[in-house]
């Protein structure tokens, strides 16, 4: 497999899962931002796993550029660790 044809097949899966999360409504929205802000909690002290922290972010910010105007926007911000 040449090494243009591993990252076309990459970049493929990485747009697939970007529009999938651009398009999660509902509470699987809330379980998804949940799940992000969860697994970016090891990459401080005293695991250190930064890797995670740059993962969960943009799967928050997957999420955020997904978002529409919503009746219940405090659940969000709960889910996600905002005050």
């Amino acid at each position: 497999m040449s090494l243009s044809r591993a990252l076309s097949t990459i970049g493929a899966a990485c747009e697939s899962v970007g529009a999938f999360l651009r398009g999660v409504r509902g509470w699987k929205r809330l379980v998804i931002a949940f799940a992000a802000g969860a697994l970016s909690a090891p990459a401080f002290a005293p695991f250190g796993l930064f890797p995670l922290l740059l993962l969960g972010f943009a799967v928050l910010v997957l999420l955020l550029d997904g978002a529409q105007a919503e009746a219940h926007p405090i659940r969000r911000s709960a889910a996600i660790g905002q005050r």
